[in-house]
């Protein structure tokens, strides 16, 4: 079974979760996860604060971890 370290040191393999957390972080692994800052750089005009916080800014790294 291959094991990937996340960004705060935890373990996480393919077969963890239900279906729509592999399909979330399987997205992101592949680089393919549309976030509003992601939007927003590539030239949108979006605003690039998380939808559902409201506190910080809606990137793989925050919708993965925070």
């Amino acid at each position: 079974t291959t094991y990937n370290e996340l960004y705060d040191g935890t373990t996480w393999r393919l077969t963890n979760g239900d279906k729509r957390k592999i399909g979330l972080m399987t997205t992101a692994r592949a680089g393919a996860l549309m976030t509003n800052a992601g939007r927003a750089a590539d030239g949108d005009k979006l605003d690039p604060t998380c939808n559902c916080c409201q506190k910080g800014h809606d990137t793989t790294r925050h919708v993965l971890l925070e």
